[in-house]
């Protein structure tokens, strides 16, 4: 399906903003405060809602190796606050 809506680009703060209808934001099947990735090339602007990375993405730069910083060994000596240990 294409859909073409004309639009114009507004100032907001130090960038620019564009308001997206709600019919293109359903056509796109993408929700408000959902990821997008936004890519530029040969002077088009293209949003895309953001691709779910894989498992073996998100431990791509992982060598097994873990230094737990001095917050994680404290939060992980806690003891329960509540009823999350049944």
């Amino acid at each position: 399906m294409t859909m073409t809506v004309d639009t114009t680009l507004k100032h907001w703060g130090n960038c620019a903003g564009v308001r997206i209808t709600k019919e293109s934001m359903a056509a796109a099947q993408i929700d408000i405060s959902e990821p997008i990735e936004i890519t530029v090339t040969d002077g088009q602007i293209v949003i895309k809602k953001q691709r779910r990375k894989s498992l073996a993405e998100l431990f791509a730069h992982y060598d097994g190796y873990y230094d737990p910083t001095a917050e994680d060994t404290d939060w992980l000596a806690m003891a329960p606050a509540g009823e999350e240990w049944r």
